[in-house]
């Protein structure tokens, strides 16, 4: 009869092989699948070449490109559903724990000063503003309009300190942030919470 330590050895090596294979199949299911194959999406390719330098390049076969985080965590921000079901979403393939820390990733360098500086600019000027406001006439033959608001709940994580102040009316943990556009691209944002982004 096999010893306890004999089969927690034998349970452990089995675990071991499975969680390798689990890899080597996401691994090659990322590689069979180009996402950039489906349209030319210039804006995408342009928001990767520019968090190039703040994303962690690849060095192993194993890694991520930068295409690869990007398109994931923009993927996460769109849906709205949970990091594991991010990951197995068609074309992703990869772990909750790989979408985590992709998201993470990818959201410092989106949170960057020469990001935000580049793409969140509310119009300081009179002549800026005044030009907003013809653009809106011109289109939509709306007057004196110099920008279109809204909020949304993002879901996180249930915070330890402070979790009351991120208790929302619908029963869950969330920040309020709040975007105004103009010509339909963000020019302010805001979040209303204790670790307020702008």
């Amino acid at each position: 009869m096999a010893s306890l330590f004999e089969i927690l050895k034998f349970l452990e090596a089995d675990n071991s092989l499975s969680n390798f294979n689990r890899k080597r199949r996401r691994m090659s299911l990322r590689r069979e699948c180009d996402p950039f194959q489906l349209e030319e999406d210039d804006l995408v390719r342009d928001v990767c070449k520019e968090l190039r330098p703040t994303l962690r390049r690849p060095t192993e076969p194993t890694d991520l490109s930068e295409e690869t985080k990007v398109l994931t965590t923009l993927y996460f921000y769109a849906t709205g559903t949970y990091q594991r079901a991010t990951g197995n979403a068609e074309g992703l393939h990869m772990a909750q724990k790989t979408v985590s820390d992709v998201i993470r990733e990818v959201t410092k360098g989106l949170n960057s000063s020469t990001m935000r500086e580049k793409y969140i600019h509310f119009p300081a000027t009179e002549k800026e503003r005044t030009h907003i406001k013809t653009e809106f006439y011109r289109k939509f033959g709306i007057p004196g309009v110099l920008g279109c608001i809204d909020c949304t709940h993002v879901a996180i994580v249930r915070p330890n300190t402070n979790e009351e102040r991120y208790y929302n009316r619908k029963g869950y943990h969330s920040l309020n942030v709040q975007i105004v556009g103009k010509h339909f691209t963000a020019s302010h944002g805001a979040s209303r919470g204790p670790r307020a982004i702008a």
